[in-house]
């Protein structure tokens, strides 16, 4: 009866394979250590989790059937040594001090990565993402648990997750306690106790930690981000003069990337202009909208209106049409370039414009 039992089961491991389930993938094929070049004499090796359950998730993305993975990392271990090959300080590692410098002692300091890829493969999309966005991959997140003893299944690590940052020679740019961390070419969105901001990677705070939410940071190319508290907007960054904006007064908005907001004031309408810092339209109007205009050079204008008749203004606060007709021709990209029409007592002309 043994004899029978030890060939099934010598059967069933041989037709199916070894990534069957999680943790016969995981041994049969390890994350890849990667040996960063030396700097100001030391040397960052990375044992890289995150691209492997990249691929490995992309691998089982058209199967009918993926591998359950517990307590899977929720980052990469960070190890540096010296030139003596002494590793002076580790990061998310499962390992201590003693047993790091015992394990890379052998490891020459030529080392290569070892790829799990076909060299002749596409490269896969965060890896194109990482070439475009070099600061994400010149950072590191740091956690305050080990990454084989976080548990996102238990509330009790999730609930006291912290992170922090790190740059490739080990140094501190932002301490273990932040709840999230998100980080763009110039900047990072960080959050503490719930409460938002903006920091650079000087570790020099921009906007402070005090808001509810923020938005618009989603991208390296973002012109504003906007920070919200109390459902109030209270902060915009411009992230290309590198400016601070208080925003005072605006119980409402509707925020475009263009920094321009439309602005809610007892019932009425207006917009704030963040790059000029003001008011550009007072809260006046019924309507107001952003529109395009058929012109020499089609730009955002602002379509307003008040006791029904309409207009039209810049978003720098220049009237363009005064509000005095019943219609104007909003969205009207087919008529002739530079004019507008309009309707006035029933009557239907068109006006020029100009460059708005």
């Amino acid at each position: 009866m043994k004899t029978i039992l030890a060939l099934i089961f010598t059967l069933i491991f041989q037709v199916f394979p070894k990534n069957l389930t999680a943790q016969f993938y995981f041994d049969s094929q390890p994350p890849d250590t990667i040996y960063h070049p030396f700097d100001k004499g030391i040397q960052l090796i990375e044992i890289d989790y995150l691209s492997f359950f990249t691929e490995v998730d992309f691998f089982y993305s058209t199967r009918s059937q993926a591998p359950s993975f517990d307590n899977r990392p929720i980052g990469n271990e960070y190890i540096f040594r010296d030139t003596t090959g002494k590793i002076v300080k580790s990061f998310n590692s499962y390992m201590n001090q003693d047993s790091l410098n015992t394990k890379f002692k052998v490891v020459p300091f030529e080392g290569t990565t070892k790829t799990q890829k076909d060299e002749h493969e596409e490269m896969p999309f965060y890896e194109r993402q990482i070439e475009i966005w070099p600061i994400r991959n010149k950072n590191k997140l740091i956690f305050n648990f080990r990454i084989t003893e976080y548990n996102d299944t238990d509330t009790s690590f999730t609930n006291h997750l912290k992170k922090g940052l790190i740059d490739l020679n080990g140094n501190i740019i932002l301490p273990i306690i932040y709840d999230n961390i998100y980080c763009y070419r110039d900047w990072m969105v960080v959050q503490k106790d719930n409460q938002w901001g903006l920091m650079n990677y000087a570790g020099e705070t921009l906007i402070p930690l005090v808001n509810d939410s923020y938005n618009n940071g989603y991208s390296d190319y973002t012109k504003v981000i906007y920070f919200l508290k109390d459902t109030v907007f209270s902060y915009a960054y411009i992230t290309g003069s590198k400016k601070k904006v208080i925003l005072n007064d605006i119980t409402y908005a509707m925020s475009e990337d263009l920094g321009i907001l439309i602005v809610k004031k007892d019932s009425l309408f207006g917009v704030f202009n963040v790059f000029m810092n003001k008011m550009v339209v007072p809260c006046v109007y019924d309507i107001v909208s952003f529109v395009s205009f058929p012109s020499e050079e089609e730009r955002v204008a602002i379509h307003v209106g008040m006791n029904k008749k309409h207009g039209a203004m810049s978003i720098e606060g220049k009237t363009l049409i005064p509000c005095i007709y019943d219609r104007i021709g909003l969205w009207d990209h087919y008529k002739t370039p530079g004019f507008i029409k309009v309707e006035l007592n029933g009557k239907a002309s068109e006006l020029k414009i100009g460059n708005l």
